[in-house]
């Protein structure tokens, strides 16, 4: 499952394949899209910007704009007048699967750093997580110090 924060460069990337519409959990968008016309405005207006949709299907961008808001993916913040934060630019899309922070592995810190950030933006920061434990689908894995489960 993933969060996007930016309407367009996810749209873009879901058309180019690079990620599977069913994977998307929410997109937390800067846009104030009220109706299926102002997503259609917002889909013709990032066909024309460099690094959202120019040069993209503008049928797809349209069609995959319009089943992400139809199905109450796109979360954007200033519809309901709360102000919207700004994620960094390198930041399209974000993971969700929480794991042991201290560990070797990258890719596992990674994951747990973008978890994190996910948790600061719900403002639901939970209490200091046992190194040793990972939470996976509301259960709990106990690991050894190389990462293996224990059973």
């Amino acid at each position: 499952m993933k969060i996007g924060f930016s309407f367009g460069r996810c749209v873009a990337s879901i058309v180019r394949g690079e990620v599977n519409i069913d994977d998307v959990l929410c997109i937390i968008a800067r846009t104030h899209m009220p109706s299926t016309e102002a997503v259609k405005n917002v889909i013709g207006t990032y066909l024309y910007e460099p690094g959202y949709l120019m040069g993209l299907d503008p049928e797809a961008c349209e069609s995959v704009g319009l089943e992400l808001w139809i199905s109450g993916r796109v979360l954007e913040p200033r519809t309901q007048g709360i102000s919207v934060m700004q994620a960094p630019k390198q930041f399209v899309w974000m993971d969700l699967y929480p794991t042991v922070a201290d560990v070797a592995n990258t890719g596992i810190r990674e994951a747990w750093e973008s978890y994190r950030i996910l948790i600061e933006l719900a403002e639901q920061v939970p209490e200091a997580v046992d190194q040793q434990q990972v939470f996976r689908h509301s259960h709990k894995l106990n690991l050894d110090d190389h990462g293996q489960e224990v059973q």
